[in-house]
């Protein structure tokens, strides 16, 4: 088999340092997040912009898809994470942890959003999403991090 790269790209860069990627879960999307302060959704296929997620505080650090592929959720270094639909709509705002965050995950069934970073307490926060009423509510959960450390 012989490997024929895609031409070209038109991509849109970036203003700043690509931190992050992360694939749609049906593979025809991909969310990009920078230093500039933005998050970015490409369509795989044609390499077209679909839209960019603006009004970050900080350098957006990393995001994720939910399992539906419906949401994204992001996260900066100014402690905070978003959740966003996949045309661009700021949906809410997680006060996620003192510091900075630098990882988000959701759990595969999509109720369980996972955030890690650098706060110097050694701990990751978990948050639990549900509904009531129509209404989207979050409980928040410290987890210790316990990381031995072992002389050679």
């Amino acid at each position: 088999m012989r490997y024929s790269p895609h031409p070209p790209s038109p991509l849109l860069p970036h203003n700043d340092d690509v931190y992050g990627i992360a694939w749609h879960p049906d593979s025809s999307l991909l969310v990009t997040t920078s230093r500039d302060g933005t998050a970015r959704i490409w369509n795989v296929s044609d390499y077209a912009l679909i839209t960019t997620l603006k009004g970050h505080a900080g350098a957006v650090l990393s995001a994720t898809f939910s399992p539906g592929g419906t949401t994204i959720i992001t996260v900066e270094t100014e402690g905070v994470g978003r959740v966003w639909d996949v045309q661009g709509s700021l949906l809410m705002t997680l006060p996620v942890q003192q510091g900075e965050v630098t990882s988000v995950t959701v759990s595969p069934d999509g109720t369980l959003i996972a955030t890690a970073g650098c706060t110097g307490r050694d701990v990751a926060e978990m948050f639990v999403l549900t509904t009531r009423e129509n209404a989207i509510q979050v409980h928040s959960f410290v987890v210790p991090m316990f990381v031995p450390l072992q002389s050679p």
